[in-house]
């Protein structure tokens, strides 16, 4: 406590260290000749030593007044410890400014700082005791800024977007932050599909810098396109991404595709697939929301009797296509079908009791790879009787899907 500054407030006979407590002038070394104070006057002191034992304070005057002043901070967070003080010893008392606050209808100019062996000055008794402090205003104002920030630095995380940007109204930079519940840090991956769903190449961030004396004291931040960033964009970012890959024409050798290698070659290994998909028969179901494709009912047909607990969808580009597999009593059966191209639908029977699974599928590979490198017509020539075609009617799509229909499922018992 010691060097705590403290107001000691009197009020008639009683004087005030703390809210609630008082002590009587004989409890603190006041002169014999001051008993009651007409009018509220207070002292203001500091702590020269604390004896906690004997409840004691020593104390210094600073200044006196001839009003009641608030209690200081350091006398409210110390209510407790002062409350229990018995005793005030003040030192460098001067009679003369004791007793002109304690005269009534008299003022005195506060004096600050006392010095007992400076000379006396002549008190003012027409003056006040406290000059008037004068209180400035803070000085608060708000800035404006817009930016255009590349997709390239706007950052994804969960629930939010973030830039780190130079700030030309505080010539510094800031890292900002727009909340928006759809958005997940995988998509920071895919940021360049969403600005192309919403077919720009910058996002625009509009700035509010709420400042007090020059110090931020809040930012306001929006962003059109990070507003715009929902489930309905994202699922036409899906459909974008549906579009490069059955466009793709980055097959590097001509196979057969999983999900996930198709997914690495028409998009790179650097975006994670499962961002839309978790697997092949997700894929396969908003490839199918497309009803505009060439064989959109023989497809849709085909991905509802393809086993898919044995073995996963195949893929091959160049043309966008697919090798679905049905399991019957005794045979295997192995179906080639593009996605939308005018192609003819092959089909492939192989007895279980001649092949292995494993044999099978590789046979139908070697057989497709040799079709895309040799072309259709040596292979026609050379096909025996487990091999057919069923071509497609595109005059009338229910009624062409329909004969389609008659003649796989004939093949097929």
């Amino acid at each position: 406590m010691k060097g705590t500054e403290l107001i000691i407030n009197f009020e008639s006979d009683r004087a005030y260290l703390t809210e609630g407590k008082f002590l009587m002038f004989k409890q603190l070394n006041l002169p014999s000749t001051i008993v009651k104070f007409q009018n509220p006057a207070s002292l203001k002191v500091r702590v020269l030593k604390y004896l906690r034992d004997e409840k004691r304070l020593f104390v210094e005057i600073l200044s006196y007044s001839n009003r009641s002043n608030q209690f200081l901070p350091s006398q409210i967070i110390n209510h407790n410890s002062l409350a229990e003080i018995n005793e005030i010893t003040l030192k460098n008392q001067n009679t003369m400014k004791l007793l002109a606050i304690y005269t009534p209808n008299q003022s005195y100019r506060e004096i600050k700082s006392v010095d007992e062996k400076a000379p006396e000055r002549e008190v003012n008794r027409n003056s006040y005791i406290e000059t008037p402090r004068i209180e400035r205003t803070p000085q608060k104002i708000i800035k404006n800024e817009i930016l255009h920030i590349p997709i390239e630095e706007v950052r994804f995380h969960d629930g939010y977007v973030s830039i780190n940007a130079f700030m030309s109204v505080l010539r510094k930079n800031l890292e900002l932050k727009i909340l928006n519940v759809f958005i997940r840090k995988e998509f920071d991956s895919i940021k360049n599909y969403i600005a192309k769903v919403l077919k720009v190449k910058k996002f625009k961030f509009e700035i509010k810098i709420h400042l007090t004396d020059n110090k931020i004291d809040e930012i306001q931040a929006n962003c059109f396109e990070v507003s715009q960033i929902n489930q309905s964009i994202l699922e036409d970012v899906k459909f974008e991404f549906i579009k490069i890959v059955t466009k793709s024409d980055s097959e590097i050798e001509v196979k057969p595709y999983t999900f996930d290698e198709l997914m690495e070659v028409a998009i790179g290994s650097n975006i994670d697939s499962k961002i839309f998909y978790k697997n092949e028969q997700e894929f396969i179901n908003d490839l199918l929301k497309n009803i505009d494709a060439k064989h959109y009912n023989s497809l849709l047909f085909l991905s509802g009797i393809h086993s898919f607990l044995i073995m996963k969808l195949k893929f091959f580009l160049k043309p966008f296509s697919y090798i679905f597999f049905v399991e019957a009593e005794h045979d295997y059966y192995f179906i080639w079908e593009t996605y939308n191209t005018e192609e003819a639908t092959y089909i492939w029977r192989i007895n279980k009791g001649k092949h292995q699974l494993e044999n099978a599928v590789n046979y139908i590979n070697d057989e497709i790879k040799n079709i895309k490198i040799n072309g259709k017509r040596l292979f026609l020539k050379l096909a025996d009787e487990n091999f057919t075609r069923i071509y497609h009617d595109y005059s009338d799509a229910n009624i062409g899907f329909l004969k389609w229909k008659n003649e796989l499922e004939g093949f097929l018992k």
